[in-house]
């Protein structure tokens, strides 16, 4: 039940209240010729996600955090997991209009806000070309109006910055 009793003589005593995803409690009592009540409420370590997209919450973003099941943001864009032990977790957030994000958080006897910002992925139009489509799944064009008369270099790199293709 939650109850702990315990019978000491006068004196101060020093107290760990400690669970597994629980904000650990410390502190003292002083016992003085009389009964001593202490009422701790531990509280659950959490992990907040605020997902946003140039400040505005993202709803419907896939949230994943290891160990936990995967939650869907509300019209809030926030999600939290709550009674998280200490260590450090791998997460990723999703959505089909936005770029993936993904990281490690560390927790360490304190709850934990992540804030992420998704990056849209929209189509990339320019008056020297055009490339589609966008997203694309490996194959896309490059075109262009303009009039080149030489060979030109292309480098494309995905959304998390590695370089998917180079060439002429």
């Amino acid at each position: 039940n939650g109850n702990a009793v315990f019978i000491r003589t006068n004196g101060t005593y020093d107290y760990i209240a400690e669970k597994d995803g629980y904000i650990t409690l410390t502190g003292s009592i002083t016992v003085n010729n009389a009964p001593v009540l202490k009422n701790l409420i531990m509280f659950p370590i959490t992990v907040t996600f605020v997902v946003t997209n140039n400040g505005q919450p993202i709803q419907n973003a896939e949230v994943t955090l290891t160990g936990f099941p995967p939650q869907i943001t509300p019209a809030n864009g926030t999600v939290v997991f709550s009674v998280v032990p200490n260590g450090t977790y791998p997460w990723t957030v999703t959505h089909p209009d936005y770029g993936l994000a993904e990281g490690d958080v560390t927790v360490n006897n304190a709850s934990v806000n992540v804030p992420v910002m998704l990056v849209g992925v929209y189509d990339f139009i320019s008056s020297s070309f055009n490339l589609y489509p966008n997203p694309s799944n490996g194959t896309f064009n490059i075109t262009t109006n303009a009039v080149i008369g030489y060979e030109s270099d292309i480098t494309v790199f995905d959304l998390t910055g590695k370089l998917v293709y180079t060439g002429k």
